[in-house]
Formats: C-alpha cells, sequence, structure tokens
C-alpha cells in the first residue's frame, strides 16, 4: 500500500491539474477500506477540474468506472455551472442519476433535454429502455406514462413528447392508443403517413386488426383531402 501511495502522490505532483490523479490516490485508499481518505481525494479531484468539457467527461467517466456515481454527478454540474461554452451535461446528468437509482430525476432531465434538443429523442428512448427496464417493471413503465402526460400536456406546442408517448404505448402493445397520437403527429407535422403505416403493419402482426385498419383507413384519408 506505502508504494503505491508514494507513486500516487508523485502523480499528483507532477500533474494534478485535471483532477484524475486526485481521483487514482481516492481509490487506492478506497480499496484499502479508508474512506476519509478517499471522500477527501475525490472532493479535491472536482476542485482541481478545469470546466472544460473535455476535461469534465474524462473525470466523470473515471468517476463512473470505479462506481462513484454521485462524484460524477458532482463532475457534470460543476461542469454545466463554470463552463463557459454553455454546454448543460443534460444527457450525462441524466444518465448518471439513472445509474443512481434516481430513476425520476433522471426522467426529468431527460424530458429538460428534449425541450430544447428533440434530436436526442432516439438516444433517450435506448437509455430508458436499458436503465429502466420497461418490459420487466411496469412501474417504472407507469411512472414514465404519468411524467410524459404531464409534460404533453404543457408542451403542447412541441410533439417530441407525444412521440416519446406514442413510443411508450407501442411498448405496452396499446396500439390504438398510440395511433391517435401518431395521427396528430402526422397532421401537425405534415407528413405522407409513413409512421400510420408502420403502425398499421405492427398492429397487424400482433392481432389488433381494428387498430390496424383504423391506421390504413387514416392514410387513404389523407390521399383524399
Amino acid at each position: 500500500f506505502e508504494e503505491a501511495e508514494k507513486i500516487a502522490k508523485k502523480r499528483i505532483k507532477e500533474d494534478g491539474k485535471d483532477g484524475v490523479s486526485y481521483l487514482k490516490l481516492g481509490e487506492l485508499y478506497k480499496k484499502f477500506n479508508k474512506p476519509d481518505e478517499a471522500k477527501e481525494n475525490f472532493d479535491e479531484a472536482i476542485k482541481k477540474v478545469e470546466a472544460n468539457r473535455s476535461a469534465i467527461i474524462r473525470l466523470a467517466n473515471e468517476f463512473a468506472l470505479i462506481a462513484e456515481y454521485g462524484y460524477a454527478l458532482k463532475t457534470y454540474e460543476k461542469g454545466a455551472k463554470e463552463g463557459r461554452d454553455n454546454y448543460n451535461y443534460a444527457f450525462e446528468i441524466a444518465n448518471v442519476k439513472g445509474n443512481l437509482g434516481d430513476h425520476s430525476g433522471m426522467l426529468d432531465s431527460f424530458f429538460d433535454l428534449l425541450e430544447g434538443q428533440p434530436n436526442y429523442l432516439q438516444s433517450v428512448q435506448n437509455t430508458i429502455n436499458r436503465l429502466l427496464d420497461l418490459e420487466e417493471n411496469p412501474e417504472h413503465m407507469e411512472m414514465l406514462r404519468v411524467k410524459l402526460l404531464k409534460r404533453v400536456q404543457t408542451n403542447a406546442e412541441q410533439t417530441v413528447f407525444s412521440e416519446l408517448l406514442a413510443w411508450l404505448l407501442l411498448q405496452k402493445k396499446e396500439f390504438g392508443a398510440a395511433l391517435t397520437q401518431l395521427i396528430a403527429i402526422d397532421k401537425r407535422l405534415g407528413e405522407n403517413g409513413a409512421r400510420l403505416m408502420n403502425l398499421g403493419q405492427l398492429a397487424a402482426g400482433n392481432g389488433d386488426f381494428t387498430t390496424a385498419e383504423a391506421a390504413y383507413k387514416a392514410v387513404i384519408d389523407k390521399g383524399r383531402t
């Protein structure tokens, strides 16, 4: 232990500006059951790291690798507060909250991200599915549904939350409810009915022929207007 400690402290003297050297020393103390010393160096790592994006992401990733997600979150929050490039680390913060088990906070952060950057929709869907495991956790699915309905109501001018709600309804195989959302999205965006055709095929493949017929009819009706 003493030799490893000397090496880690030497690295701090040589290059402690990015905070990673302090993290490595803290990791060493953690391995040898010295929690106070570990905490001191983890805190110092966040204090020392420069608030530029590459340094913040590197340090946060290092914390995540040793399952110190709370410190990873603090690192991102420092970057969001002190960084000069106005990058808010919303996606990264949401991910870390998910790893911490704060699923409600994770969803709120993802939704805040989507309000300003709807192009993250696919990434958000993938991460929600991975961290919440919706098929195996109906309580997570219900929490997501309730939060989404509130966002749809308070952000009526945006379609991204309606798209996410439609995706959730498809996960639940509630094809009729999903069709209602997709018809509204198709109309609002002036689309060609491709979403409706895809839903019709999916519903038919799952034996919901009533919804499939309604979806195809909605596409036909578009051609008549």
